[in-house]
């Protein structure tokens, strides 16, 4: 990873989010996950599930322009105030995509249409939650510019999103789902395999259905926990989260060593 200013921040702009749509096609085409993302002529990848999705980028700090070098996105069960962003992207390329965006969703998160009994395992949990007034999102699409992958931008984003979404918006169970080789990253976070469900192979690669469940903060680690707070408190003052690799105590205050990350997810 080259020194650098780095921002991770959710896109509010069409031509801002058109961009990372980009991103996540050329990076997912160039994977061994591209079964995942149907090509296309337009270069752009958009589902049903988009629109209920909020989207975030990681963008590099050059000069007088902030280069998207990363994506992610995290489906909720809605659509939000930045969903129209999506519509007006559809529109403007071909009735093929649009109808692509406003299929009807036929199972609330991505992961139960392609892993054996997602389905009935993730409905049943949405059930529990439902009686504690608690919902449940997954985060997914994780991509990085060839150029731009390394180990502390991952661990960064996955960072930034907990503390995004469990520590400031209060949504404190979520789902992934990871090559099997990333598994202990997201260990470290909190995430466990979702019992009862089993490995799926996508063109060679393993996949993994992985459940954090945040309701009791306690079973993070302190340092973690404080660490993820106070990274929740400066997205909420400005809504972005600034990475300085050339300071010191910037990057994850995890020292563990962890398997590299050469792929997606």
């Amino acid at each position: 990873m080259s020194e650098g200013n780095y921002i991770y921040r959710e896109s509010t702009d069409v031509n801002e989010l058109e961009s990372l749509l980009r991103l996540r096609d050329q990076v997912y085409r160039q994977s061994r996950l591209q079964g995942l993302v149907p090509e296309n002529e337009y270069g752009i990848d958009l589902d049903c599930w988009d629109k209920n999705a909020r989207h975030f980028g990681l963008f590099q700090k050059k000069f007088n322009q902030d280069p998207p070098i990363g994506y992610m996105r995290v489906v909720t069960k809605d659509e939000n105030k930045y969903s129209g962003n999506l519509y007006k992207i559809a529109e403007a390329y071909s009735p093929t995509i649009f109808k692509k965006l406003v299929q009807p969703i036929k199972w609330p998160f991505p992961s139960m249409s392609y892993f054996p009994n997602a389905d009935f395992l993730l409905s049943e949990l949405e059930c529990r939650l439902k009686d504690s007034a608690e919902n449940l999102c997954e985060a997914g699409r994780f991509s990085f510019l060839p150029e731009a992958r390394s180990l502390s931008l991952s661990r960064f984003m996955i960072e930034c999103s907990i503390a995004v979404f469990y520590f400031g918006n209060k949504l404190y169970n979520g789902v992934i789902d990871c090559n099997d080789l990333h598994e202990a990253m997201y260990g470290h976070y909190g995430f466990k395999r979702v019992q009862g469900t089993t490995h799926v192979n996508i063109h060679n690669v393993n996949l993994l259905l992985l459940l954090l469940l945040l309701s009791n903060k306690r079973d993070l680690p302190i340092v973690l926990r404080d660490h993820l707070e106070n990274m929740a408190e400066k997205y909420n003052m400005n809504e972005m989260i600034c990475l300085r690799t050339n300071e010191p105590k910037t990057v994850s205050l995890l020292s563990i060593k962890l398997p590299p990350i050469n792929d997606l997810r």
